[in-house]
């Protein structure tokens, strides 16, 4: 069966705008999958607690942010027929 992640990029000092975002429609969603940016903090606990099928992926930003997007498709647990939801 084919699952809907929620997928974000983000770093820390944004613990509040993912709340904000990710609670209203996280029932939507078979998890999240996010890149999340080193230093970590409570946004990247916020997000493991709201993960579900999906993945928290750690790495250093290496100025490319198309590269950070990409993260998700090859690092995370999608699988084909997978989908997402990019916020």
């Amino acid at each position: 069966m084919n699952r809907l992640f929620l997928s974000t990029i983000t770093s820390a000092g944004n613990e509040a705008n993912l709340r904000a975002m990710v609670e209203p429609i996280a029932p939507l969603f078979d998890g999240v999958i996010a890149t999340f940016h080193h230093p970590t903090d409570e946004g990247a606990a916020y997000l493991e607690s709201r993960v579900g099928a999906g993945r928290v992926i750690y790495a250093h930003f290496s100025q490319r942010h198309g590269y950070s997007m990409q993260h998700i498709l090859w690092q995370g647990p999608m699988r084909d027929g997978d989908k997402f939801i990019y916020l």
